[in-house]
């Protein structure tokens, strides 16, 4: 998996977007794509100028890790919703069930912020602890929007607002 570390980079300089499209002339949608993560890819040149402005290598950038995930079932049974998860990482291979447990009335309205508590199995969640945020990231920003979907499902209606909490 390789992502963008651009958020990270920005954020330890005190940076905004803007201040980088005003000194690099990086179109704001590229800078975006990159900040998020969203991007296809990045041209040698955009690399060069973020590189130079941050005063970085392209590795400092650039980051990757031999890490993949994917949510093989879920079955939601209210308010638990359970996964099993498979992660590897650099070719070591882990499965297990993670429980999330959804509160604070999602039945109801769309406007009221919900919880998402993730408890993973411990291999899982030791395996994971040791990986930088930004790849962990992914994979919860993943099993959210699985929870959120099958609440939609359930439901009719998506919450608006969430707040996670992983044990």
């Amino acid at each position: 998996m390789i992502k963008c570390n651009l958020a990270v980079l920005l954020a330890e300089r005190g940076l905004k977007i803007a201040d980088v499209f005003k000194a690099t002339k990086i179109s704001r949608t590229t800078l975006t794509a990159l900040y998020y993560n969203t991007s296809a890819g990045i041209q040698f040149d955009t690399l060069d100028k973020l590189s130079d402005y941050l005063r970085v290598e392209p590795g400092d950038l650039i980051k990757y890790l031999d890490f993949s995930f994917n949510i093989i079932e879920s079955d939601y049974q209210m308010p638990n919703l359970f996964m099993k998860i498979e992660i590897e990482i650099r070719n070591k291979k882990i499965q297990g069930e993670s429980i999330i447990t959804v509160s604070n009335d999602c039945d109801e309205s769309s406007d009221k912020e919900i919880t998402i508590s993730i408890k993973y199995p411990d291999d899982i969640y030791n395996e994971i602890s040791k990986l930088p945020q930004l790849f962990v990231g992914e994979l919860e920003t993943s099993i959210v929007d699985k929870v959120l979907n099958m609440i939609e499902l359930h439901n009719g209606s998506r919450p608006n607002t969430y707040l996670l909490i992983v044990e």
